[in-house]
């Protein structure tokens, strides 16, 4: 009991902690990081992987402009510091993680269909494959 009450809050310590780290340098303008890493997240769990990566840079990228437009409209010129320069960041990666999700599972058809190849192919025992190491390596689902 004890052992569960301590890998609760070795889990909410952080998180904790990261909030208001969160909330101290942004104020209430993290929620657009949160939104935006959410929205991908979503889009790479429930959307077939072959449009994962277009949706998803349409939606961070479009997401991320539509505040530019609104900063621009709200306070141009006036120095303040505010969250779309980490939002650019972020697109960049939360793009890159949209893609990275899509080549993982097109690796897993490709490396699953050159495993059964070279599976039937037993006269070149000299090449060694590495498709059986890339097996272990792929991310088939998100946690």
């Amino acid at each position: 009991m004890i052992y569960n009450a301590l890998k609760l809050l070795s889990f909410v310590y952080p998180c904790c902690i990261g909030f208001c780290l969160v909330q101290w340098i942004f104020g209430p303008d993290w929620i657009h990081t949160f939104i935006t890493s959410l929205g991908t997240y979503i889009i790479c769990a429930l959307v077939p992987s072959k449009h994962q990566p277009q949706l998803g840079f349409v939606f961070v990228m479009g997401y991320m402009v539509a505040c530019h437009v609104y900063r621009m409209y709200v306070s141009y010129m006036s120095g303040i510091f505010d969250f779309t320069g980490t939002q650019m960041v972020l697109t960049m990666k939360l793009t890159s993680f949209a893609y990275n999700m899509f080549d993982g599972h097109y690796d897993a058809k490709v490396t699953q269909q050159l495993t059964a190849s070279n599976h039937s192919d037993d006269d070149n025992d000299n090449d060694h494959d590495h498709s059986d190491d890339r097996d272990n390596d792929l991310c088939y689902i998100l946690p």
